[in-house]
């Protein structure tokens, strides 16, 4: 029986959401963080791909919904917690875990940090520091990313008139405001998994995982935590819809992603990899291979 989708809106239950309900679930739902409403890879889809391995799998979307802002400023953090409130509910989950790609790894993890309910939180292809939110066509707003309970968390300023990589890389030098924007990620008390690729074309998310690291490792229990990156792969891993079903995705992803086109094998190998690193994460440590849906 193919898994079904049921829809909350902000208006009715208080925060906007895509649940992917396969017919049985494991112990673990998920919360999928990716982007907006109607990004070129929704978070539902994700959400679709968790649910093929059994997992109850909520989709969040950060902006471009109804109740939502129109685009990565100023993003309420506090909304999620009705989704965790939401999969709590359901007989047999015991375990909640956030999932941020991108820019949905910062929400991810500070979701985990702050609020209650959240055992497990799993960041891909990510950043170290909240950074400032974006208007309409790329202008800095002055304002962050995100909130919680109604302020703005600090962030680091970004120069949008740069490319992407290099107005993150600047940003990333400025140490002082690095360390007020930082995620505290080392006072989760949960189980946290951080992937990323040294080759990533979008932001330098090894450094962000190196840095993560760091904190971990002078607070954090050394078996809380996992931290794997990737040689010579793309900033496409972790979660994505099944290619035999979703071509096309694939096929445009390496026309943007160069080290997707330049090192096809290391990548998909990569992106392979770090998938069944995330199942077996939510799977408490045993072993989940890549299968077909029903096998």
């Amino acid at each position: 029986m193919a898994a079904k989708t049921i829809n909350y809106t902000m208006e009715v239950h208080g925060f906007t959401g895509h649940l992917v309900q396969p017919e049985r679930w494991k112990d673990t739902a998920v919360i999928v963080l990716m982007g907006g409403e109607k990004s070129l890879l929704p978070g539902e889809r994700v959400a679709q791909r968790f649910a093929e391995y059994r997992h109850l799998a909520m989709a969040v979307p950060l902006f471009g919904a109804a109740g939502l802002p129109d685009g990565p400023d100023r993003v309420p953090l506090d909304y999620i917690e009705k989704a965790v409130e939401t999969l709590k509910t359901f007989k047999g989950v015991k375990h909640v875990a956030t999932y941020g790609m991108s820019m949905g790894s910062l929400f991810a993890m500070e979701a985990a940090l702050r609020i209650p309910g959240i055992d497990q939180c799993i960041s891909v292809s990510g950043s170290h520091v909240i950074f400032e939110g974006a208007g309409d066509k790329h202008s800095n707003t002055g304002h962050s990313v995100m909130t919680f309970r109604g302020e703005e968390l600090p962030f680091v300023p970004l120069d949008l008139s740069k490319k992407m990589w290099e107005a993150f890389r600047e940003s990333y030098e400025d140490a002082d405001r690095v360390e007020q924007a930082a995620v505290a990620i080392e006072d989760f008390p949960g189980e946290l998994l951080i992937l990323a690729s040294d080759s990533d074309e979008s932001w330098p998310a090894e450094q962000s995982a190196r840095y993560l690291e760091k904190r971990l490792k002078k607070r954090a229990a050394p078996a809380s935590y996992k931290i794997v990156v990737y040689k010579n792969a793309s900033h496409i891993l972790g979660m994505m819809p099944d290619p035999d079903t979703h071509k096309w995705l694939f096929r445009f992803s390496r026309v943007i992603y160069t080290s997707l086109r330049k090192h096809p094998k290391e990548s998909l190998k990569a992106l392979e990899q770090s998938q069944e690193e995330i199942l077996t994460f939510l799977n408490h440590g045993k072993k989940v291979e890549l299968h077909s849906p029903e096998s």
